[in-house]
């Protein structure tokens, strides 16, 4: 028998079995999808449900009757979903709070004007009410900011005013050094939007930062 032959006879061997092959392949690869777990499709998490950290709660300005003072930023440091969020923002109680510290603010201090701004952040956190914390503490009103507008002593050809627009120079602090400075036993005034090594100081420094 030669090589031919050979060939032609594997040749009809395959043409013969050729189906059944075709046919196999088929039945596993179904049986295969079939058996297989399917990955299962991603669903939306509905906006209620949708976790977010540090939302914010309200800003409220501090003045007094010259119409100088603070505005404070509050938010809820922790992780809440947006019915979580809403639930809290609808606590009368914490309002009630916050509209306290308005009135009783500039009866405490003498002038809101000059008070330093961790001194009032002192006597602001003592109204804070559940989750709510203060994110951080502006300056504000037009007496304030021509406070923080004289010229700097170590700058040249510095500014002359605070940009009311973007606040630029603006003196501020953060809640995490609010909350701290005791515990760390200083002080870090910073300065929005202002350039190292003029963006913070670690007094009140009553002059312009850029």
């Amino acid at each position: 028998m030669n090589r031919n032959t050979k060939f032609i006879e594997w040749f009809n061997v395959f043409y013969i079995i050729s189906p059944g092959i075709v046919i196999a392949i088929m039945v596993i690869s179904f049986v295969w999808q079939e058996c297989v777990p399917k990955p299962k499709p991603q669903t939306t998490i509905p906006v209620e449900e949708e976790i977010k950290w540090s939302r914010i709660f309200s800003t409220i300005q501090v003045v007094d009757s010259t119409g100088n003072g603070f505005e404070i930023t509050y938010h809820i440091p922790n992780a809440t979903t947006e019915k979580e969020f809403q639930e809290i923002l609808s606590r009368k109680h914490i309002h009630q709070k916050q509209q306290q510290l308005k009135e009783d603010a500039p009866q405490y201090f003498d002038s809101l004007l000059e008070a330093d701004i961790y001194d009032f952040g002192d006597f602001a956190i003592t109204y804070d009410v559940d989750s709510i914390k203060i994110k951080n503490i502006f300056i504000y009103g037009e007496g304030k900011y021509a406070m923080y507008s004289q010229p700097h002593p170590e700058m040249e050809n510095c500014a002359t005013e605070i940009d009311k627009e973007t606040r630029k120079g603006a003196q501020f602090i953060d809640g995490g050094f609010l909350y701290n400075h005791l515990r760390l036993k200083y002080k870090v005034y910073e300065y929005w939007m202002c350039k190292h090594p003029y963006s913070y100081s670690l007094s009140d420094e009553r002059y312009i930062h850029f």
